[in-house]
């Protein structure tokens, strides 16, 4: 969507503020950029599980995409994290599926939720002891901390 100048000096909009607008929003465009290629590596790193893993085991390869999410949002967003959980759980008979849901809020105090998923995974990404835990459970949910907090 362009911005049309004239409109904006019709109405007394100068050309410092309307190209700090299109410098804001060139800056927000590449930080969803950025996003999507960190969720496409969250998803890479889950599908390229070469054995079964334990819950836990499985939750840690989470971490460090989750964090790069977390610290790429404050960074480019100026968003302030204030709780995530990540939630391992039965998608259907075959498949399980693991989900971030990490919460934030502006400068302004409104609340943003973001949400990753991996889609779903063979149940063989999991032990047989995990997959028994998560099954009986439905879901198995951890909580995920700022990273960048001691």
């Amino acid at each position: 969507m362009g911005l049309d100048k004239e409109m904006f000096r019709d109405v007394g909009v100068s050309s410092s503020i309307l190209k700090d607008v299109h410098e804001i929003r060139a800056t927000v465009r590449e930080a969803a950029l950025d996003l999507n290629k960190l969720f496409s590596a969250f998803v890479e790193n889950l599908t390229s599980i070469p054995q079964p893993k334990s819950v836990l085991e499985m939750v840690k390869c989470y971490e460090q995409p989750c964090d790069a999410l977390i610290i790429a949002a404050k960074r480019q967003e100026g968003l302030h994290y204030v709780s995530g959980k990540l939630i391992l759980a039965q998608a259907d008979a075959n498949h399980i599926s693991c989900t971030a849901e990490l919460y934030f809020q502006n400068a302004a105090g409104k609340w943003v939720s973001k949400k990753t998923s991996s889609g779903p995974l063979r149940t063989t990404h999991l032990t047989p002891e995990a997959l028994t835990e998560v099954q009986r459970a439905g879901k198995v949910e951890f909580e995920v901390l700022d990273p960048e907090q001691p």
